[in-house]
């Protein structure tokens, strides 16, 4: 199913919202996100709703996902 929502404020409310309710249903999340700013609102609403909905976030793993080494070589790719 595709949604589409008016901004990116919505959106970014909307996918917290989505990965709170996981969590607090599973009561453990890693997450995979790519780095930089596209995702920077959803942090926001990560924090700002989990505190309204007093949810933890002592459970909840970032994992970033844009860089990664190459054993072989040692470089940052």
């Amino acid at each position: 199913m595709i949604k589409v929502f008016l901004n990116d404020d919505l959106l970014a409310k909307h996918l917290a919202l989505q990965i709170l309710k996981q969590l607090k249903r599973k009561k453990k999340l890693i997450l995979g996100c790519p780095g930089g700013r596209s995702l920077k609102k959803t942090y926001f609403y990560i924090g700002r709703l989990s505190t309204k909905l007093n949810i933890s976030l002592n459970n909840l793993t970032i994992i970033m996902m844009d860089e990664y080494v190459d054993k072989k070589k040692g470089n940052i790719l």
